[in-house]
């Protein structure tokens, strides 16, 4: 029995099939470069699933698949879309649908009565005062990319007269109240039956105006009673949202003490966030989904936890601020710290959305999380002080 990817990415998913011995098939968007992981597949089919998720309908033989994944956010409807015609275990495409919509998401939480901060569209609904400070952020975004910061009526008045001029489509952005206190992930797998959390990670943001994640950790430094209510939070949006069969990826705010969803999804993480969970857990989240959408009649796949690397890991997200790609074309100093993992650049998928100014990655991991956050900052102030002038 094999199985059907949809999208050359990210590597970490064609990993796993390669350590559970999985034949498969691909799917890839004309001029999308395979590379060496997608390069194994047993036939490569065109199709422009991004564009024309119904495209991928058209592949030959989808019955004789046992699991239909997608790990991009340019592939995730188009995937529901081949596991609801053919009947094997997978997210549904409204499921899918009402994560990857930001707009659509809020509003099915809000028929599920679960507490959100007030939100509307950037073009309809005008922000009461007591909104403030604003966010605006694509619907059909994900991650820090395209997000701004409004602090006043005033400035929220400036955005829409910029979004009128530049010929922004209707209901292409929205807003919603800005998120005060620290801003966590919860990693998570459900099996069809239940919602399991397999690691909360943190974050370090670069703040406004854009929010973007510099840093995350794994675990984050919670407490265990922080830690669950947190994970029963995610537990309850996913319900609402009707998330099933699917490897999760949920952002949360602790605002003003109480969780608020920052937004989800129907896949692992981007930023490395399942690499440095499954370096801390030993549970491989691209693992457990296969798993979890193999079809009965092809039997279970043999998923295993792996070898824990340390107690805690993070990754150092690198942008133009810190230095160039070609700065680090030799770096072999880093292999001098003994929590070092890898270096790498960042995966950019086929899909809606503004540009994300992170272009590569540094991965380390220890038993000592004091000493992994003097780590980190040594390795950024040596980055920055070989950057190019």
């Amino acid at each position: 029995m094999h199985a059907l990817l949809i999208g050359s990415r990210p590597r970490e998913a064609y990993s796993a099939l390669a350590r559970l011995g999985v034949p498969f098939d691909v799917v890839l968007e004309d001029g999308e470069e395979p590379g060496p992981d997608a390069g194994r597949a047993r036939h490569i089919h065109r199709r422009p699933y991004v564009s024309d998720p119904q495209s991928v309908l058209t592949v030959p033989r989808l019955f004789d698949y046992a699991g239909v994944y997608s790990f991009t956010e340019g592939g995730l409807f188009a995937a529901s879309l081949v596991t609801a015609a053919v009947g094997l275990p997978g997210p549904s495409p409204a499921a899918v649908l009402a994560t990857r919509n930001k707009y659509l998401m809020r509003c099915t939480l809000a028929s599920h009565e679960v507490t959100q901060l007030p939100f509307g569209l950037l073009e309809r609904d005008t922000p009461p005062a007591d909104a403030y400070p604003l966010i605006v952020k694509p619907i059909a975004g994900s991650g820090s990319a395209g997000v701004r910061r409004l602090d006043d009526p005033a400035s929220f008045k400036e955005v829409l007269q910029e979004v009128i001029e530049e010929g922004v489509p209707d209901g292409s952005l929205m807003w919603e109240s800005c998120f005060n206190g620290p801003q966590y992930t919860v990693e998570g797998m459900h099996d069809g039956a239940d919602f399991r959390a397999v690691a909360v990670t943190g974050k370090v943001l670069s703040g406004p105006p854009h929010f973007v994640v510099l840093e995350h950790e794994s675990p984050a430094a919670l407490e265990p009673e922080i830690r669950e209510n947190l994970v029963a939070y995610a537990r309850q949006c996913l319900a609402a949202l009707g998330v099933r069969y699917a490897a999760t990826h949920t952002e949360i705010a602790f605002h003003d003490g109480q969780p608020q969803l920052i937004e989800t999804h129907t896949r692992p993480g981007g930023d490395t966030v399942p690499v440095i969970a499954a370096l801390t857990t030993g549970w491989d989240q691209y693992e457990l989904v296969l798993g979890a959408g193999w079809a009965e009649r092809a039997g279970q796949l043999a998923t295993q936890r792996r070898e824990v690397r340390g107690q805690v890991a993070r990754t150092l997200h690198l942008t133009a601020e810190d230095t160039t790609p070609e700065s680090l074309a030799d770096a072999s100093w880093l292999e001098d710290f003994p929590e070092f993992v890898r270096v790498g650049h960042a995966c950019r998928f086929p899909g809606p959305g503004p540009a994300d100014p992170r272009w590569g990655h540094i991965l380390i991991a220890g038993d000592d999380r004091e000493r992994l956050a003097d780590t980190s900052r040594r390795i950024r102030a040596r980055v920055r002080r070989d950057r190019p002038s």
